[in-house]
């Protein structure tokens, strides 16, 4: 994990796997047993976040839990995302800023470019009031 990576995304997806497959993924700090995250749920579509991640090396695993109807095996992919605090400039966010009400709905409008077909990304909004931050807004795109 490089350092200054503010949200980290662990994932598989059923959409990648035969029907019925069941998949559970662990992640834990590089070499130890200190596991920092889990995503078990009954069927391949397996998540685990981490924001703000300390830099270093992270083991992940991920556990075929049971095998799609008729499957004998299953390759699985995992996918990842490693998000800095930097704007990558292919999302562009309308109005740039805008007054709110705590409690209250607002509405931005995004529009993705530049991004090649064929693989999923992923993008994190940050909220802030007087340059603090205090709330986000994960973004998946599959293409």
């Amino acid at each position: 994990m490089p350092a200054g990576t503010s949200f980290a995304r662990f994932a598989t997806f059923d959409a990648d796997v035969a029907a019925g497959t069941d998949v559970d993924m662990f992640v834990y700090k590089g070499g130890t047993t200190t596991l920092v995250g889990s995503s078990t749920g009954g069927t391949a579509q397996e998540q685990v976040d981490l924001v703000g991640p300390a830099a270093g090396t992270y083991d992940i695993y991920v556990d075929m839990f049971a095998l799609g109807s008729g499957a004998t095996e299953q390759v699985i992919t995992e996918n990842d995302w490693l998000l800095g605090s930097a704007a990558a400039n292919n999302l562009t966010i309308a109005p740039a800023t805008q007054p709110v009400t705590n409690g209250k709905s607002a509405s931005v409008r995004t529009t993705w470019s530049a991004l090649p077909a064929g693989a999923r990304y992923l993008a994190r909004l940050t909220y802030s009031g007087n340059a603090t931050p205090y709330a986000n807004t994960t973004l998946t795109l599959n293409l």
